[in-house]
């Protein structure tokens, strides 16, 4: 804000220019005069679209091609979800795509280079939304001088047909004193209208300072006719005839629809809008202002023009930019023609009726096919009081700190006229209206809701229909369709994805993404304790699901089929389906028991099991086995994981060499360790072994080492892969030659001598789990030594956790299997 005159600084006074709210930051004693222009929020045309996301076309880069409608600088969105979340690149106005990613536009061409931080989830879209560039999208026409009848009109009802130079107005103070002139026109003094005898509609005028008050009006009244008349076409000319002739001359009125054709954008189809056409008679055989004639004995009307010409504006693109030219074009009959006429006015009585007035009527501005008042834009004056428009509403006593007004009325955008629900009082003036070009809509609309995910069936949708200004409401069922209707039965449907909250909407009328306004309940998952998961559940994703597979792991795909067999026979060969198999397997009493596998041998790359000859049908332990037989094969395949995505869908490095059933193949992590090997380390001496207190470090204790060595240069410690496992040792001397083998883990499993070699057995494997050369053993050894040293087995350490989530068990057995794998060379 600017300081114009006085004294006094606002440094920090703001403006909202979007409520009309001022903040001062110093207070203000006295008064100030302010003044402004009111200013509206234009829609602009705007496109969107959505990109689906498939594992073909799954990747960090992208294009779009939008070269019908070039975007405007810095309208340009892009959306895009990526392990659940959605994330966003905007055009800063430069041409240049910054958010989670990068990316170019070339706004001459519309073409767009995207390159995404993360790779997107397969089955969701890339949604993105502009304004485009199509010339002269709104031309304003805003201004007093616009607007040729600022007065309200004033609707009231006689409920009955109205015989003509019978009717009378007046109101309570003689201010308002009307009479019907035979021809439809009320005159007199305080007001001016017109009455339509066969229905009884008045509509008054008020002058200016008259208050109109109770009005009582007295008239002869009866029935009169009307009809619905399909006529005979002829170009533009119209013939047909009104029922229940002869008519009274004077009393015809004719009502038809003809739609008019209107093209806002470049590469928008033209849309269609209604307008309506009123016709009354002369009472001499023709038509007031229009040309056309009608014969009251016989009811035959002829009308020359019934569908009329005007001119649109087509806008076309080529190579070398856009074109527009300007074409005649017909207007094209909607529906029948509705005739309202008198014919026998013998019934009609005299009757007086008190009018109270139904609503005002305001027609702000002449609009043409392509054209309409911007929503936003009203702000009328008339009694002392303002009035402004939001979302096809009238309101007054605005309260600029809620926003807030109380309803009086409500507004026709696309015809630019006002209904008030009680008279304003006196002449309106309008301080602000837009009125141009009606912007380009769409039938398909692709959007996000800014929350995600939201709960079913919470999504609720406000819109208008641009082609007649109806607000249209719309509702998410608990499946996710939508559905909803203006009045006139014109069709939204669409679908949003609950979880991601992607919408999408096909509606039968052109609609505006700037108009749409949504409620919805968002979900949220509410933090869990650390100390109950053991983990830190800021690093978790809202809905706590995570991948359990990360790119870069090993994981095995495996199937196992089984097939029916016959009673196994001595030296009977058996092919299977398939071949080149990790494992085959025979089973008995219907697959409960496993064939010992010393009765039959295998070749897994052929695919076939051979039974030894002589055959016992029996089980490793000996037990005869029976039928029902079958045999068990499992593929495998392992690979590469490539990425992973929350859907379930994982990829893999290496083509997958068989047929893997989809709902019976599972999955499996594998853990790689590369090369193992068992060793020994570590091998020292220790003076004194407190048994108390041992000492399973790296290094003696205290009472430093012995004198005494074992030479374990020249005779190392022996191992194997067989037997040797992961353990700390300590040799612990009970005399000059003898000792204690004790491990940390296994405690005391044996004794040694240094007379000879020393060969403790693995009882899991049956052979040692290291070997010391006697050899190595040298002099001066006394009770308390110890020999400490360390083993390594071949075996990886594996930790398994496994979590049970609380609730009700939904399956009667749950496991899993751990299968150690290892290639020898």
């Amino acid at each position: 804000m600017t300081l114009t005159s006085g004294t006094g600084g606002q440094e920090d006074a703001i403006v909202d220019y979007l409520t009309g709210a001022i903040t001062l930051a110093d207070p203000v004693s006295g008064t100030a005069s302010l003044s402004y222009e009111p200013g509206a929020v234009v829609q602009m045309a705007s496109d969107t679209g959505a990109l689906m996301v498939d594992a073909t076309n799954r990747g960090l880069n992208y294009t779009l091609n939008l070269v019908d409608l070039p975007p405007r600088p810095g309208t340009l969105v892009l959306a895009y979800r990526a392990l659940g979340r959605w994330n966003e690149l905007r055009d800063r106005g430069d041409g240049v795509l910054s958010g989670i990613g990068t990316g170019t536009i070339n706004f001459q061409t519309g073409s767009v280079l995207i390159s995404l931080s993360r790779q997107p989830d397969v089955g969701t879209p890339l949604v993105y939304r502009y304004a485009s560039q199509s010339e002269s999208e709104f031309n304003v026409r805003a201004g007093q001088a616009q607007f040729a009848d600022p007065d309200p009109e004033l609707r009231l009802d006689m409920g009955a047909a109205v015989a003509p130079s019978t009717l009378k107005i007046t109101n309570g103070d003689a201010s308002v004193n009307l009479t019907d002139n035979g021809a439809g026109q009320l005159t007199g003094t305080g007001a001016t209208g017109t009455v339509t005898y066969a229905t009884g509609a008045i509509r008054i005028t008020p002058a200016a300072g008259v208050t109109v008050g109770t009005l009582i009006a007295e008239a002869d009244t009866g029935t009169g006719i009307t009809a619905q008349i399909p006529p005979e076409m002829n170009g533009g000319a119209a013939t047909f005839t009104i029922p229940e002739a002869p008519l009274e001359p004077g009393t015809v009125e004719l009502t038809w629809y003809v739609a008019r054709r209107w093209h806002a954008g470049f590469r928008d189809d033209e849309r269609e809008i209604l307008q309506k056409r009123t016709l009354r008679d002369d009472g001499a055989g023709g038509f007031i202002d229009a040309e056309g004639t009608i014969d009251y004995q016989n009811g035959g009307v002829s009308i020359p023009n019934l569908e009329g010409t005007y001119e649109i504006e087509v806008r076309y693109v080529e190579s070398t930019g856009f074109y527009s030219r300007t074409e005649l074009r017909n207007e094209e009959l909607r529906g029948d023609v509705t005739v309202a006429a008198l014919n026998d006015l013998s019934s009609f009585e005299t009757t007086t009726e008190e009018l109270a007035v139904e609503e005002a009527q305001l027609v702000l501005a002449d609009v043409g096919a392509g054209e309409m008042v911007f929503p936003g834009s009203v702000l009328l004056e008339a009694g002392g009081h303002e009035y402004f428009d939001r979302d096809g509403t009238l309101f007054t006593q605005h309260d600029p700190s809620t926003g807030a007004g109380v309803a009086v009325g409500s507004i026709d955008y696309a015809n630019a006229e006002c209904v008030f629900n009680d008279p304003p009082g006196g002449t309106v003036i309008v301080r602000a209206c837009l009125v141009g070009q009606r912007p380009q809509g769409t039938e398909a609309v692709h959007f996000r809701t800014e929350i995600g995910p939201i709960r079913p069936g919470s999504l609720q949708l406000t819109l208008t229909n641009l082609t007649n200004g109806e607000r249209v409401t719309a509702e998410a069922d608990a499946n996710g369709i939508i559905s909803g209707q203006d009045a006139s039965g014109h069709t939204l449907t669409g679908e949003v994805d609950t979880q991601s909250g992607y919408v999408t909407l096909s509606a039968e009328f052109a609609v505006l993404l700037g108009d749409i306004r949504y409620n919805a309940v968002g979900l949220r998952t509410l933090p869990l304790d650390p100390d109950i998961v053991g983990l830190d559940p800021v690093r978790l994703p809202q809905d706590g699901r995570v991948p359990i597979f990360r790119a870069g792991d090993v994981v095995v795909l495996n199937h196992t089929a089984e097939t029916s067999l016959a009673t196994p026979a001595a030296g009977a060969s058996v092919p299977l389906d398939r071949d080149h198999q990790a494992e085959i397997v025979v089973y008995g009493n219907e697959g409960a028991v496993e064939l010992d596998p010393a009765q039959y041998t295998v070749d897994l790359d052929a695919g076939t099991l051979t039974f030894v000859d002589p055959l016992t049908l029996q089980d490793a332990d000996g037990n005869l086995i029976s039928g029902p037989w079958l045999v068990r094969d499992r593929i495998e395949h392992m690979s590469l994981v490539t990425d992973v995505q929350l859907s379930g869908l994982v990829e893999l490095q290496a083509d997958i060499p068989h047929v893997f059933p989809v709902e019976e193949t599972v999955v499996s992590s594998a853990v790689l360790y590369g090369t193992l090997q068992a060793r020994a380390l570590n091998l020292f001496t220790q003076r004194t072994w407190q048994s108390n207190n041992p000492n399973w470090t790296s290094d003696p204790d205290a009472s430093g080492e012995t004198d005494a060595e074992y030479n374990d240069v020249a005779y190392p410690v022996q191992t194997a892969n067989f037997g040797t496992v992961t353990e700390k040792w300590a040799l612990v001397f009970t005399g000059t030659s003898t000792f204690n083998i004790v491990g940390q883990s296994l405690g005391v499993i044996g004794q040694g001598s240094v007379s000879g070699d020393t060969a403790p057995i693995n009882p899991m494997t049956g052979t040692p789990y290291f070997i010391l050369d006697g050899e190595g053993w040298g002099s001066g050894w006394a009770s308390g030594n110890a020999v400490r040293f360390d083993t390594q087995g071949a075996l990886a350490p594996l930790w398994i956790a496994r979590t049970v989530l609380p609730g009700r068990g939904t399956v009667e057995n749950d496991s899993f299997e751990l299968q150690i794998r290892g290639d020898a060379d």
